[in-house]
């Protein structure tokens, strides 16, 4: 959409910078998140899709009792 194409530069620039400092190649990516919750509900999909991948059936999540509550809400969604 017109009103958004600087916000779109904007993310392709921060992911570019978060590429290249961790020495991703031309094929790298990522994705930027607005928020705790959804930031981990993210992450905790992605790695239960690489877990899959990789024959892993029944993931554990070990976390403290002070963790954030995203982490519950994931395991129950994903």
């Amino acid at each position: 959409m017109e009103e958004y194409k600087a916000i779109t530069k904007m993310e392709a620039e921060i992911l570019r910078m978060g590429c290249n400092m961790y020495n991703g190649g031309a094929d790298s990516c990522g994705v930027l998140t607005s928020g705790g919750t959804e930031s981990i509900l993210l992450a905790m999909l992605a790695y239960r899709e690489a877990g899959l991948k990789k024959g892993i059936n029944k993931p554990n999540v070990v976390l403290s009792n002070t963790a954030h509550a995203a982490f519950d809400k994931a395991g129950f969604l994903f």
